[in-house]
C-alpha cells in the first residue's frame, strides 16, 4: 500500500512538473530555460504522512511571488 502511495504521488509530482514548465513558458519566463530545468520534485515519507516537495532555482520565488518595485 505504502508503494502505490509513492508512486501515486511521484506520478502527480511529474505531472505538476509540467504544467508548472507549462505556466512559465505560456507567461513568456524561458528566456535561457534554466529555471525550467531547475524544476525538481521530491516524495518524502514523514512521522505524519507524506509530502511532495517541489525545488527550484531560488529567482523562481520572485516569479511566484513578485518583488518590490527596485528591490533586489
Amino acid at each position: 500500500m505504502e508503494r502505490d502511495i509513492i508512486l501515486g504521488l511521484d506520478k502527480l509530482g511529474e505531472e505538476l512538473l509540467v504544467d508548472f514548465a507549462q505556466e512559465l513558458i505560456t507567461q513568456g519566463h524561458r528566456a535561457t530555460g534554466k529555471l525550467i530545468a531547475s524544476l525538481r520534485k521530491n516524495t518524502l515519507i514523514t512521522g505524519d504522512g507524506y509530502r511532495l516537495i517541489f525545488t527550484a532555482n531560488d529567482y523562481g520565488l520572485y516569479l511566484e511571488t513578485g518583488r518590490k518595485k527596485g528591490k533586489y
